[in-house]
């Protein structure tokens, strides 16, 4: 006899109740944009966290990105999205899951980029 899979424990939770958050690049030498390591600042423009952002180009003007964001002291969240190379632009991607107390996050990650080192986000 088989024994029935375990539930899973986990809950979905939608990425709506997290703050605005801003991905500064500044100082970022060479390759594709907004590919490196970036400071994530709150509202007040102190530092909560780093980014961890690899892009490659696939169409003129785009390129897919994959990141890690980790906030101090609270977990880390996964997003894919296209982001335009662009100096400005905004994009829509996926947040992809998270971990610690950010574990079962999903939804859309909203950027505007406000120029070729820094992107503001929404969490929806």
């Amino acid at each position: 006899m088989v024994a029935p899979a375990s539930a899973d424990t986990h809950t979905s939770r939608r990425a709506v109740n997290l703050p605005t958050e801003t991905l500064d690049f500044t100082g970022l030498l060479g390759g594709v944009a907004k590919t490196g390591q970036a400071a994530v600042k709150n509202a007040d423009g102190n530092t909560v966290g780093t980014a961890v952002q690899q892009c490659s180009n696939v169409l003129s003007g785009n390129a897919y990105c994959t990141g890690l964001i980790t906030f101090s002291g609270s977990g880390s969240l996964a997003y894919a999205a296209n982001i335009p190379t662009s100096a400005t632009g905004s994009y829509t991607g996926v947040v992809a899951g998270g971990t610690d107390s950010l574990e079962g996050i999903t939804g859309e990650i909203k950027g505007t980029i406000t120029s070729h080192t820094v992107e503001e986000l929404v969490f929806e």
